[in-house]
């Protein structure tokens, strides 16, 4: 028993021993310590100092249904005619991915804009972007060396014409390169400049733009958030405006065959003065039940173009602007203090991992 706690009493010896050798082998060696630390403060710090500020360009902006929620006895006049308007969620997630989709950039892309009294497509603005950062047309070290030559070089690439459907090879590489510029590419290192994200709660939604120009980044930002409101109550009414327009087609065809038909009525009976034969009598009785009949058709179907129109107006969403981005922004850039005590904090634990590591080596190799 005696021989236990001895054993165990000797073990809690060692460790105390040894935990009391590696603090002094760290405190005989604070000065490489202190260098690791200083070597990477100084990096993080020349890194702060040499990275320009980004300027956010925030729109805020929310989907209101107040129409459709409000309004409980048109929904259920509009349910008896089969032509309800669904449940009045929106799906967020659906909105803000549709606004990264290549469909809304390349037509945002293509709006000609005046950036530094310049006025050319939003795509060449960001070419211009992208090249002032080298960041475009170069091809990244790892590929230029083990990949093939690129066949289509992008250096000094601009768009001349925004028919898309015609674009050649080139162009559309451009295209899509641009696209990814924009929305970011986790899976081959590309940070994008767009942020999109919406609170929970509320359900208001953000679209950002982080670029080193504040009139990129507004412009940016605006433009993709036309587009995809456009588009997005374009297809969320697509059904209901498709019907509208075939009742208004019918209406328009019945309203102009019954106003034929009255005149046809009216100069009839201005040709024979009132002086009828029974054949003519016949004749009249026809194109008044013709009347009869189309006025029935004329109201039926103006009593359908009635609902379609409400049912269209109760379906189309109201993307309302919250905040949009105004000039001056202030930029955004990373403080100078917080990237000294990381680059401090990161040096130390290194150097704290090197003075250990090396101390276990040599303990090993002395006792080897």
């Amino acid at each position: 028993m005696k021989e236990d706690v001895n054993y165990d009493e000797v073990s809690l010896k060692e460790i105390i021993l040894k935990i009391k050798e590696y603090l002094f082998a760290i405190w005989n060696a604070k000065l490489l310590l202190s260098l690791f630390a200083l070597f990477f403060a100084a990096i993080f710090i020349l890194k702060n100092v040499t990275t320009k500020p980004t300027f956010p360009a925030s729109l805020s902006f929310m989907i209101n249904d107040e129409e459709q929620s409000s309004s409980i006895g048109v929904g259920s006049i509009l349910g008896q005619f089969g032509l309800g308007s669904g449940g009045s969620e929106y799906n967020l997630d659906k909105v803000l991915e549709l606004s990264k989709s290549r469909k809304i950039t390349q037509n945002a892309l293509f709006n000609n804009v005046i950036i530094l009294d310049k006025k050319t497509y939003l795509a060449n603005h960001l070419i211009e972007y992208f090249e002032s950062k080298n960041e475009w047309g170069n091809r990244k070290w790892h590929k230029a060396l083990l990949g093939p030559t690129d066949v289509l070089p992008l250096k000094g690439f601009r768009f001349s014409n925004d028919s898309i459907s015609n674009f050649t090879t080139l162009e559309n590489k451009a295209l899509k390169s641009l696209h990814q510029k924009i929305i970011g590419n986790k899976a081959v290192g590309v940070e994008g400049i767009l942020e999109t994200e919406y609170s929970e709660t509320s359900g208001i939604m953000y679209m950002t733009t982080r670029a080193e120009n504040p009139e990129l980044s507004i412009h940016v930002t605006k433009e993709l958030f036309s587009e995809l409101s456009e588009y997005y109550v374009e297809k969320t009414i697509e059904k209901q405006n498709h019907t509208f327009k075939i009742l208004k087609e019918k209406t328009d065809s019945i309203s102009g065959t019954l106003a034929s038909t009255q005149y046809q009525l009216a100069s009839f009976k201005d040709a024979h003065q009132s002086i009828f034969s029974k054949k003519d009598n016949l004749k009249e009785q026809k194109l008044m039940m013709e009347i009869q009949k189309l006025s029935v058709m004329y109201g039926e179907a103006e009593k359908n173009l009635q609902i379609a129109d409400l049912s269209l107006k109760n379906k189309t969403p109201y993307i309302q602007v919250i905040d949009d981005p105004l000039l001056p922004i202030p930029p955004n850039k990373q403080s100078i203090i917080l990237d000294l005590i990381k680059g401090l904090m990161l040096g130390g634990f290194l150097g704290f991992i090197y003075i250990i590591g090396r101390k276990i080596i040599k303990d090993a190799l002395t006792q080897a």
